[in-house]
């Protein structure tokens, strides 16, 4: 589900990325890339930043098996 948020003051958009799909992992580049001009804005951000999160696939989680 795509969301959309405007920053509160102070704000940083690896938290941003954490709060919204709950890891990092390749997140911020795709957020980064989702909304042109956002890297060109000094973090923390102002207030009323609308930063566009898009939907994104949930990280693979590696299976390992203790007995192979």
């Amino acid at each position: 589900m795509a969301k959309t948020i405007r920053t509160c003051d102070g704000d940083l958009l690896d938290r941003l990325c954490y709060a919204v799909y709950g890891h990092v992992k390749g997140t911020v580049e795709a957020v980064l890339a989702r909304n042109h001009g956002l890297a060109a804005i000094k973090q923390p951000y102002p207030s009323g930043v609308m930063i566009h999160f898009p939907d994104l696939a949930a990280p693979m989680r590696e299976t390992i098996t203790l007995w192979e």
